[in-house]
């Protein structure tokens, strides 16, 4: 495509958005110098694996949040934006119809399985026919088991968070996210209290959710602790 070699950036604008590019042009618009040309590539339908992967690995991270969007965005494509530094790119991702349950549990834990049960429901607002292609089970046994932990009492829940330690299985450590999430959401004062009785190791899992109040406060516990552990 000689148009996109063009020395007006419109000329280029105008030829990565036609409808028979292909991956090998994106790939070409990618590298170009002018953001309205790199945007118009990565939103491009024709859009690869290889073009979003690629896009992926930008510096400016609302070009990453751009290619975490596309609908063609593979498994590893979402594994890859889990990982990003940027918490809106980590959550575009959990929020993609694309995205598995396993992935989003392993980087970002129960609380991002909450952002895409809204974004599933979301779509249907709009869409009903939206999420069809969906396997929406996992997500079935999710809400069963969300009713289960809302129906225990403060205690019961503190109760769960405070089972981790160094030894714990995952199952047990994600069970207490997954209380400490209802307790967020509902209770913010009773996980305050709870997170001085917590393992390092389940504070350090609370530092990495994708729910900030979460994240925020177990942080700022687990700074709390690394300053009595120094010598005075």
């Amino acid at each position: 495509m000689l148009a996109l070699d063009d020395d007006e950036w419109e000329v280029r604008h105008a030829a990565i958005q036609h409808p028979n590019a292909n991956k090998d042009h994106i790939d070409k618009a990618l590298d170009d110098t002018v953001p309205h040309i790199q945007r118009a590539a990565i939103k491009h339908p024709n859009a690869s694996e290889d073009n979003i992967d690629k896009a992926l690995d930008d510096k400016h991270d609302y070009f990453r949040h751009a290619a975490i969007k596309h609908p063609n965005a593979s498994e590893d494509n979402i594994d890859k934006a889990l990982k990003d530094k940027d918490y809106d790119v980590r959550i575009e991702a959990a929020k993609h119809p694309n995205a598995t349950k396993e992935q989003i549990l392993k980087h970002m834990g129960w609380d991002a399985w909450r952002v895409r049960q809204a974004a599933i429901q979301q779509r249907e607002r709009q869409d009903p026919n939206a999420n069809e292609q969906i396997d929406t089970s996992s997500d079935d046994q999710f809400a069963e088991d969300e009713d289960k932990l809302k129906s225990l009492s403060t205690r019961e829940l503190i109760q769960i968070i405070s089972r981790p330690d160094e030894d714990s299985s995952e199952e047990v450590i994600d069970d207490a996210e997954r209380a400490s999430g209802v307790l967020t959401e509902r209770r913010k004062s009773e996980y305050l209290d709870s997170l001085p009785t917590l393992s390092d190791d389940a504070v350090l899992k609370f530092s990495r959710s994708v729910n900030q109040f979460t994240s925020n406060e177990a942080h700022k516990e687990w700074q709390r602790r690394q300053r009595d552990s120094r010598p005075s």
